[in-house]
């Protein structure tokens, strides 16, 4: 049966009634009001047999219905039996009709029967829960049916979802938050709930993007929060730190210009590293660290040397440019250079060496990191060199081993130095510059 026929799965428990309690006309009622594609009928050994052919003749004419399955329980009050039975069903029938939506009716049953199918539907998070109702006789039992009572189960499970979520958004898995939160949002009427899925849906999507530095789509995003705050409150109200979300959109503005006050793109990359050092992704973690440490160096290359706005300020540099404050090294690479061609690439350790020849306090700094106290012996590097090295080995640079957690841990404290030396000198303080680049906790997670 082809799937784009089945839109709405019925499951329905089904009970014995009698002549004052008529179930099988609340049953029908049900049907009739939700007009299912595909009917499902959990049955007891007696009511397959007395309840259904009265459902039958109660139904009718359901032009709607494509498809009634029915399946009969060992044990109608084994509520263990009827949870594992149940699941099965409703797991079987949500892989074979995946873009179906699926509801209880638990009018009638055993009490175990009602009880299993409600755990199921809370369990599998089945939307809405059913149950058909009329006037009552002097024992409680409806002696008609006229009316439909409809549960709206994410309510029940709302709370311990966002618990959930705010847990997997705190490791970083914004993707998947994001898709289980903005459809929640538009289910839930209370108001807490509500503004917790919300906001997370929002700073999920958002922090999805500025993960993998697509500044301009983060701040895009992100820059909506106050709008969102003025019409709901769902920030404030979730527990949110507005005035921390503020500096993460005013970083996001110069992260995506094209011409940013230089420190905070370095603060976010080592944010960013420190992030995937915390979620124990050290080969990643490594891949930023080094990456920060080249454009520190190529930063302080393009002041230094005066290089115009180019997006890599080491290649392509003309002889003479380099010549102008690092000589010896120019004519190093003259030397290894063709006659026809007047510009060379610099790698790293070049780029070191030519602040240093050029008395820059930073190459100063770098050069014995790099290269050792006694740069003659070259198989003596500096930390920096032997951690630089170790990333070399790695899988995502030329090598084939693993990175360690300990080098990785070690490799960014290195690198925090270097960052924080650089920005020293530009009088800013870098346990500041970092924290507006630091996403935020989910506020209620622990305790959700």
């Amino acid at each position: 049966m082809s799937d784009e026929k089945i839109k709405r799965i019925l499951f329905q428990t089904v009970g014995t009634g009698g002549p004052n309690n008529p179930v099988w006309e609340a049953l029908a009622f049900c049907v009739h009001d939700r007009r299912p594609q595909m009917l499902v009928q959990w049955c007891s050994r007696e009511t397959i047999g007395t309840t259904v052919p009265r459902f039958e003749d109660s139904l009718g004419e359901a032009g709607w219905l494509v498809e009634v399955r029915r399946s009969v329980c060992v044990d109608a009050n084994d509520v263990d039996e009827l949870v594992c039975r149940y699941l099965k069903e409703v797991d079987e029938l949500r892989k074979g009709f995946p873009d179906a939506e699926m509801e209880v009716d638990f009018t009638s049953g055993t009490k175990p029967m009602s009880a299993a199918a409600v755990a199921v539907a809370v369990a599998r998070r089945l939307p809405r829960l059913h149950y058909a109702t009329g006037p009552k006789d002097e024992t409680g039992r409806a002696l008609r049916t006229d009316r439909l009572v409809s549960v709206d189960t994410g309510q029940m499970v709302a709370d311990r979802l966002l618990g959930e979520l705010g847990r997997l958004f705190d490791q970083g898995q914004f993707g998947a938050v994001w898709t289980q939160a903005q459809p929640l949002a538009r289910q839930l009427a209370d108001p807490l709930l509500q503004a917790r899925a919300e906001s997370l849906a929002v700073l999920a999507q958002a922090y999805d993007a500025w993960d993998r530095f697509a500044w301009k789509e983060a701040f895009s995003l992100l820059r909506e929060y106050p709008k969102k705050e003025t019409r709901s409150g769902c920030f404030s109200r979730a527990g949110w730190d507005r005035e921390k979300l503020h500096a993460q959109v005013t970083h996001l503005k110069y992260c995506k210009s094209s011409s940013p006050p230089r420190h905070q793109r370095l603060v976010d990359l080592l944010a960013n590293a420190e992030r995937r050092l915390r979620q124990g992704r050290c080969d990643d973690a490594v891949a930023r660290l080094y990456r920060l440490v080249e454009y520190v160096a190529q930063l302080r290359f393009r002041s230094v040397f005066k290089i115009g706005k180019v997006d890599n300020p080491t290649g392509k540099v003309p002889l003479d440019v380099l010549a102008s404050h690092a000589p010896q090294l120019a004519s190093q690479r003259r030397i290894q250079t063709r006659a026809e061609e007047n510009k060379v690439d610099l790698g790293l350790r070049d780029t070191i060496e030519a602040l240093r020849e050029a008395g820059d306090s930073l190459g100063a700094y770098l050069t014995p990191r790099y290269k050792g106290s006694d740069p003659a012996r070259q198989e003596k590097k500096g930390p920096l060199g032997r951690l630089l090295d170790k990333r070399n080995n790695s899988w995502l640079a030329h090598g084939i081993e693993p990175v360690r957690r300990e080098m990785a841990e070690e490799f960014f404290k290195e690198v925090f130095a270097v960052v924080d030396r650089l920005l020293q000198e530009e009088g800013v303080h870098l346990v500041d510059a970092i924290r507006p680049a630091q996403f935020l906790a989910c506020p209620w997670a622990a305790g959700g």
